[in-house]
């Protein structure tokens, strides 16, 4: 996969992020880490990836199932990042081999 696409501003990705989602805990520990990528060109692999190491922060000391079951949510955020329909669907691809590679 290659290529590049541009995040939103971090008011319209923070707007999007709750449309998923709008547990406090998440605006506490989840949404600060993603914000930081806001307005940057990211390949798919980098969001993956940056999506991935803020969901390992926010799970950090929850219960094994309850972090499984968090990890299941990012593909949500992802398409709530990304307009561009085809985009979305090689970024989740990707989500999905990485994600399988671990199990």
């Amino acid at each position: 996969m290659s290529g590049l696409l541009t995040l939103p501003s971090a008011c319209e990705m923070l707007r999007r992020l709750r449309e998923v989602d709008d547990n406090p805990y998440y605006e506490g520990r989840f949404y600060p880490r993603i914000l930081q990528l806001a307005g940057l060109q990211v390949s798919a692999e980098q969001l993956v990836i940056s999506l991935t190491l803020a969901m390992h922060n926010h799970t950090d000391g929850m219960p094994k199932e309850i972090a499984s079951s968090e990890y299941q949510r990012l593909p949500a955020f992802i398409r709530a990042l990304i307009d561009d329909d085809r985009i979305f669907e090689a970024t989740k691809e990707y989500f999905d081999r990485e994600m399988a590679a671990l199990t």
